[in-house]
């Protein structure tokens, strides 16, 4: 691939399309206040023909101008109109070569390929919109540096260990999910901004009188609309997770592990197992007593700092947790969990720090709000959870690795190795120093910079023995 090569013309179509969605994302509430005015109407669509017509003659000359090859160990890009931009990545700083196929694509036989590279940068380095399946995967095989020289796709490589989600497992964690609760808080800042797309409207006097009218039908009829709009979520989450995970399929190659997976649009991800720095098990409150959970990484120099990417196995049993590991991540995999809990004269400052700000916002509901006394009934639900984050709070030694546990509302398990921590911090705040307790601090490397996984409430004594099982590595 040393002669300067182009992507496909459909590339042209695709970055068309997802660059006119954001534009129209971006002026959403500018497009929705000239609508309701005259004027507006009146030029809005002839100004919309010209814009899109300059655009799809700016889109075709990038297309043109937009150039890739590989020469002296280096992916070269050359782009640009006006000012002509090269880039150079060196093939060693890669990290990862990401595959994906939308619908269009599939019908085509095209492939995206972006580009990763150790500078852990939000956006990848290269993103190719549209190329041939087959040159998409030679390119790819090139740009892996220090993997082996043959076709690495998975389906060509039945020896490798391999791990499918089943038909039931797909249908059961789109059921359990948690991302019903990111559409419900989707719909409130959705509902936060209608008075400003409609700022000549009385907004909230109008939701104010439907919510008088809805009380005076009766409060079964309310709860009853509220658990409608409960399944709606959950239903738009369940199809959400489907067509995210349907396909999903993890193959263990040599250092690396390859990750393909989507129903409508396929993604084929290769995360490299010396980049893992860090396992988190997600166990939600519908997961946990059913003895199912999933599991996350920790990359360190990767773009791939989103929450899809970062994902290793989307539904695990618990029960076939130690197994997994010892075959994806042995560094990382503790046989037996048992986590040592905190003690307990940490539990009121759980209660507190949840408890305290939770009653000063029912108090403001209840004073502000028609019939806001009636979130009172949430109050028991925060003090149970106050009591899970205490009580679910623990850690565990095993050899060469330390596994912190901690609830926010999902209990999240954070597997870690010792060679892996850039830093294990002991502090104590003036509270803490008069119960002889501490939070522990353990950084990671993550994307760029890095993250912290914190435990509070642990014994003194069990911070200084952390400290000296860190300074022991070697």
């Amino acid at each position: 691939m040393s002669e300067r090569q182009r992507t496909h013309p459909f590339g042209i179509v695709d970055s068309f399309i997802k660059n006119i969605r954001m534009i129209i994302n971006a002026l959403l509430p500018t497009i929705i206040i000239l609508l309701g005015t005259d004027m507006g109407r009146r030029w809005l669509l002839p100004a919309s023909g010209a814009i899109l017509l300059l655009y799809s003659i700016y889109s075709i000359a990038w297309w043109y101008r937009y150039v890739y090859y590989i020469e002296d160990d280096e992916l070269r890009l050359e782009y640009g109109l006006l000012a002509r931009k090269k880039r150079y990545i060196p093939l060693e700083r890669i990290q990862n070569v990401q595959l994906s196929e939308n619908v269009l694509q599939r019908l085509l036989g095209l492939t995206g390929v972006k580009v990763e590279t150790a500078g852990g940068s939000a956006k990848a380095e290269a993103d190719l919109y549209s190329l041939r399946r087959e040159q998409a995967r030679q390119l790819r095989q090139l740009l892996q540096a220090g993997h082996s020289t043959g076709d690495t796709h998975p389906e060509q490589q039945p020896d490798y260990p391999e791990y499918r989600l089943l038909g039931r497992d797909l249908l059961l964690a789109a059921a359990s999910s948690s991302r019903v609760l990111l559409i419900f808080s989707g719909l409130f800042a959705l509902v936060s901004q209608i008075e400003q797309l409609f700022p000549n409207r009385d907004i909230g006097g109008v939701m104010e009188k439907y919510m008088y009218n809805m009380l005076d039908l009766g409060w079964l009829i309310v709860i009853l609309l509220g658990l409608a709009a409960l399944l709606a979520a959950w239903l738009l989450a369940f199809i959400s997770e489907v067509m995210q995970w349907a396909n999903f399929r993890l193959v263990v190659e040599g250092d690396r592990i390859l990750i393909s997976r989507g129903l409508l649009t396929r993604r084929q991800i290769a995360l490299p197992r010396r980049r893992i720095q860090a396992v988190q098990i997600m166990e939600n409150i519908i997961q946990q007593p059913l003895g199912l959970c999933r599991l996350k990484v920790i990359m360190a120099g990767s773009s791939t700092g989103n929450a899809e990417a970062s994902v290793l196995y989307p539904l695990l049993r618990r029960s076939e947790l130690t197994e997994f590991l010892q075959v994806t991540v042995p560094e990382l995999a503790i046989s037996a969990m048992t986590v040592k809990p905190i003690p307990r004269r940490a539990a009121t400052r759980y209660f507190v720090v949840l408890l305290l700000p939770i009653s000063l916002m029912l108090a403001v509901w209840c004073l502000l709000v028609p019939h806001g006394y009636y979130a009172l009934v949430l109050l028991p639900l925060f003090i149970w959870l106050a009591y899970r984050q205490y009580k679910d709070a623990g850690w565990q030694l095993e050899g060469n690795r330390l596994l912190l546990r901690r609830r926010r509302v999902t209990l999240i398990t954070t597997l870690l190795a010792r060679r892996r921590l850039q830093s294990l911090d002991c502090s104590q705040s003036i509270l803490q120093k008069r119960t002889n307790l501490s939070a522990i601090k353990a950084a990671v490397a993550f994307g760029n910079s890095g993250t912290q996984i914190k435990l509070v409430g642990i014994g003194i004594e069990n911070s200084h023995g952390l400290q000296k099982w860190y300074r022991e590595q070697g």
